[in-house]
């Protein structure tokens, strides 16, 4: 896999936030539900620092959260999914 853009202009990022690329990242993904759904779970536990810059200190439980439930029979897939980003 090759990202063409990266980090460039063109990159989906450039328009909107949230690509955090770290290393200390809690998830969990079920077993598929009911033969067709899949639950996703993932948080980023809290540095303690000022990983934004913005002159606060990050120190809650996560600096980011992301919930997402997938529904995929192989005929239809739909995914729903939430991010509360406040390094973005």
């Amino acid at each position: 896999k090759v990202d063409q853009f990266n980090d460039l202009k063109g990159d989906l990022d450039s328009l909107i936030g949230g690509q955090n690329r770290v290393s200390n990242i809690v998830q969990y993904t079920s077993p598929k539900l009911a033969e067709s759904v899949t639950l996703n779970a993932a948080f980023i536990p809290a540095e303690g620092t000022d990983v934004d810059q913005d002159g606060e200190t990050e120190d809650g439980l996560a600096d980011s959260i992301s919930l997402s439930a997938v529904f995929d029979n192989k005929t239809f897939y739909a995914a729903l999914a939430y991010d509360q980003n406040p390094l973005a």
